[in-house]
């Protein structure tokens, strides 16, 4: 390559992309990236998501707005610390933060009321002790913060007290929850409709009970405080009943959910501690006797909106005979769901809404956003391309650098046997005076000096540093080539910071290596490394890597390194003197550990 392309390339270089533009440009990427990711898009779901109040009669006074969770799955709080390993501690940890922000963003709808439909607690049932069980209801409690102001209501799941156990291990377990939950089967009136809270669990145990005795429901004597005697002690009157359960109701294998089920229906399915909907006849007892104009139901995960339909005498009136449930998606990160969400209802006055011939309810479905697919479709392909980016900006700039910098030999005998600038730079004749080419001319004699571009080989030895091939034409007066390729590890001055770069770091031979340490300017001790050769794209290639010695820790290198990793200023000049595999790493790490921090201050905020 000529003196005038090299030119050329230095006077473009202030056009291309720089270290410092690169990594503050990723860094202020991933900030936006981690800032949306982790707190915008969870708005954004949410934006469409209103209250349902145009769909009720109009009043002068507002609905009464009734928030519907289903299926929090609070994780243990000693899990954390009982993971023995660090991913699976780190899914806990985002498994907790996401399970907090839900809650964050579903607050801001400032419900009057909120109904946990069971499962509150991922293994409450496994929790033997009452001191333990308060601690998991107190971390419950701090995830779902509540304001004094709002009503509660919770509702049993399998997961919180059991199903198809011993029963003095149920006993215990239903004891621990009532201490700190409250009652399992309870009635509560709101805006006039009539809100019954049954223990499915609980209904479950007994139906089981029931069966084996072969006893019909209306000849069977209910346990005592039971769910049965529950159901059978409530007075139907005017006031609409709301039924809510955990587990859902009996429909047919093949009965479909609804567009908003993201995939299959509900089958029948039982298991250990777990049953997926209750038997046919519960389900026509519990109808039949209830008469509720809804039904909200949790523990499938998924949502389902299914209309049960009653038998009637009158074929006109059959289709207001039909009782709609919906089954409502896990508040949680769940497996085999990828959206979390959450129902909203609201209630009117019923008697407003009789009289207009109008529904005294209405409810909507919210949708949160899929943190699992944020992390895996959306972080992940970006770290990986954000890490190419790098490895492609080092391979680039270490071309432009061997096009700025042409390699020379360097061998231990032209190396010199003192550091001062003297010994290293002006070759001494024996009679101890100046080679008469780098003489100062003297005005009395009328010679003209001039650097030799081509020494003489008498004079001067082809393998000494002053020696530097160069076309005699293309020789510019002003920039001497003896001068071009100065060593910043002899010289230490600041004169050209472009030829900055050890030529020697681009071809090290093995003899060099192996000499190094015996020479008077090495610092370092001797490092072994290993070299790979191959053709790509037409060209020879080498790959080599170096074992160096591990870093002495000490103040001053901590300050370096942290100096390095904020974009110091002489940090581009130090790992342009690097391999492509050592700068692509500080690359990365100075672009991490601000987006590490970045995210914990959003988490925190958002915790």
């Amino acid at each position: 390559m000529g003196l005038k392309e090299r030119r050329r390339l230095r006077s473009s270089t202030h056009l291309r992309l720089t270290r410092p533009v690169l990594v503050n440009g990723l860094r202020l990427f991933w900030a936006i990236v981690i800032f949306w990711g982790d707190f915008g898009v969870y708005f954004w779901s949410l934006a469409s998501c209103r209250w349902p109040d145009s769909s009720l009669a109009y009043s002068q006074e507002r609905p009464t707005h009734v928030m519907i969770i289903s299926d929090p799955q609070v994780r243990h709080p000693s899990i954390f610390y009982e993971e023995t390993s660090w991913l699976g501690s780190l899914r806990q940890l985002i498994f907790d933060l996401n399970l907090k922000k839900n809650w964050n963003v579903a607050a801001h709808f400032k419900p009057d009321v909120v109904i946990f439909l069971g499962d509150m607690l991922a293994s409450g049932k496994h929790v033997r002790s009452e001191n333990e069980y308060k601690q998991y209801f107190d971390k419950f409690r701090s995830v779902f913060s509540l304001d004094s102001s709002i009503v509660v209501h919770y509702v049993p799941g399998n997961n919180d007290v059991g199903m198809g156990v011993s029963r003095a291990l149920s006993k215990k377990v239903r004891q621990n929850y009532f201490m700190t939950f409250g009652p399992f089967n309870h009635q509560a009136t709101i805006r006039g409709h009539q809100f019954l809270f049954l223990d499915a669990p609980g209904l479950v145990d007994e139906d089981y009970q029931r069966s084996a005795e072969g006893i019909p429901y209306d000849r069977w004597d209910p346990v005592p405080e039971g769910p049965l005697e529950f159901v059978k002690s409530i007075v139907i009157d005017s006031s609409p009943v709301v039924l809510f359960t955990h587990i859902p109701l009996a429909r047919p294998d093949s009965a479909s959910c609804g567009p908003l089920r993201e995939k299959g229906s509900i089958r029948r399915g039982a298991g250990h501690g777990y049953q997926n909907t209750f038997g046919k006849q519960t389900t026509s007892f519990l109808l039949k006797t209830l008469q509720p104009i809804v039904v909200y139901s949790g523990d499938n995960r998924d949502y389902c909106d299914y209309k049960h339909k009653l038998p009637s005498p009158d074929r006109e009136a059959q289709h207001k005979n039909d009782i709609q449930e919906v089954t409502i998606k896990s508040f949680s990160m769940a497996r085999h769901i990828e959206y979390p969400g959450f129902q909203l209802l609201s209630l009117s006055d019923p008697s407003v809404a009789l009289s207009k011939n109008q529904p005294s309810y209405a409810d909507a479905s919210c949708t949160l956003p899929d943190q699992n697919g944020i992390y895996s479709h959306v972080y992940l392909p970006l770290v990986i391309l954000s890490f190419i980016g790098l490895v492609v900006f080092n391979l680039a700039r270490r071309r432009r650098m061997k096009l700025l910098l042409p390699p020379i030999s360097i061998s231990a005998r032209a190396l010199p046997t003192s550091p001062s600038l003297s010994s290293a730079w002006v070759p001494i004749s024996p009679t101890g005076s100046l080679p008469s080419a780098l003489r100062t001319p003297s005005s009395s004699a009328g010679q003209t000096f001039r650097a030799a571009s081509h020494p003489d080989p008498q004079g001067t030895p082809l393998n000494s540093p002053l020696y530097y091939p160069q076309d005699r034409e293309e020789e510019d007066p002003m920039f001497p080539v003896q001068y071009a390729t100065r060593d910043t590890r002899l010289m230490h001055d600041e004169w050209a910071p472009e030829h900055s770069v050890a030529t020697a770091d681009y071809h090290t031979s093995s003899e060099f290596e192996s000499s190094s340490s015996s020479e008077p300017f090495s610092h370092h001790a001797p490092r072994r490394s290993w070299s790979w050769t191959f053709v790509l794209f037409g060209r020879r290639r080498r790959i080599t890597i170096r074992l160096m010695r591990p870093p002495t820790l000490s103040w001053g290198g901590f300050r370096g390194s942290f100096a390095l990793l904020v974009e110091g200023r002489n940090s581009d000049a130090f790992l342009s003197r690097r391999g492509i595999l050592q700068s692509t790493f500080v690359d990365a790490v100075s672009i991490i550990w601000p987006s590490l921090l970045f995210w914990t201050l959003v988490s925190w905020w958002t915790f």
